[in-house]
């Protein structure tokens, strides 16, 4: 066999392989700023559901926070899209009806969402929540009074909640607008919090709908509402026969009672009686009258 004729010698080090790189440097350290600065810290903002101000004792720069906020917005599925609504009456007895927001909250911020929905959709839950609903209800109560001088005083005040599903929406046509109550389905109604009174006092209203009424009663609530029978007591298993078999109508066998004690006397004490002298026997005569 020929040889290939000897070639320049090779460069001094190691033998070169034939073996390609996956990743070089540059792609180790794009890959680990990835997982450090992006995807660990979506991860925790999605799943915690907090910012993340610091790692370790560095602090986390405001855009960010943003950034990673931004990622994880929308995780979950918008099925309906919810209004809140004011209704007022102005005796006890009286029907409730819906308070138009003209005069009340003008000031428009994200189209249909007025001052009011911001007020009341962000805090009434929180803490605190009810006592600055019930400011808003007096305030209401004093606007309305000075928007209709010759109307009688409000005597009650509540706020209701209504949505509509997505499916709806994409059903109309042309801009998005806010319907009344009236137009509104009852069941996707809910009464949140209920003023009444001179000073507005809070009136509990778990379970209400708008338009005065309650919810309309489920089949659950009418199971629930039956009287349950009165548990009874289980009665003592019946004793077997020797043969180890039970025998049917019978009474069950009852111990028989111990046999009562015969009454005892108390031990009377032994009175002693003093020792009397035996009579001496008398002796015989010693006279001759006797035998000889």
């Amino acid at each position: 066999m020929s040889r290939p004729p000897d070639g320049p010698a090779d460069p001094p080090g190691d033998p070169p392989s034939d073996t390609p790189r996956l990743m070089g440097i540059g792609g180790i350290v794009a890959s680990l700023f990835f997982l450090v600065v992006w995807l660990g810290p979506i991860t925790y903002v999605g799943s915690a559901g907090r910012d993340l101000y610091k790692v370790g004792d560095i602090d986390v720069h405001r855009d960010l926070r943003h950034m990673h906020r931004v990622a994880c917005l929308f995780t979950r599925e918008v099925g309906a899209w919810g209004t809140y609504h004011i209704e007022v009456r102005p005796d006890r007895g009286a029907e409730w009806v819906e308070l138009p927001l003209d005069g009340y909250f003008d000031m428009s911020i994200f189209g249909y969402r007025t001052r009011f929905h911001r007020l009341l959709g962000k805090s009434y839950r929180r803490r605190g929540g009810r006592n600055r609903a019930r400011y808003m209800a007096r305030w209401i109560a004093d606007r309305y009074a000075a928007l209709n001088p010759d109307a009688p005083p409000l005597y009650g005040v509540r706020f209701v909640s209504a949505s509509r599903t997505v499916e709806e929406l994409l059903k109309e046509e042309g801009r998005f607008h806010k319907r009344p109550l009236a137009e509104m389905r009852r069941r996707r109604t809910k009464v949140l919090l209920t003023f009444e009174g001179r000073e507005m006092r809070y009136v509990s209203s778990r379970g209400k709908r708008a338009g005065g009424g309650q919810r309309a009663p489920s089949p659950r609530d009418a199971k629930r509402a039956r009287p349950r029978p009165k548990p009874q007591p289980k009665a003592s298993p019946r004793p077997k026969s020797p043969d180890g078999a039970g025998r049917t109508g019978e009474p069950p066998l009852r111990p028989l009672p111990a046999p009562a004690e015969p009454a005892r006397r108390p031990l009377q004490p032994v009175r002693k009686r003093p020792l009397e002298a035996l009579p001496r026997p008398k002796a015989p005569d010693q006279g001759g009258g006797g035998e000889r």
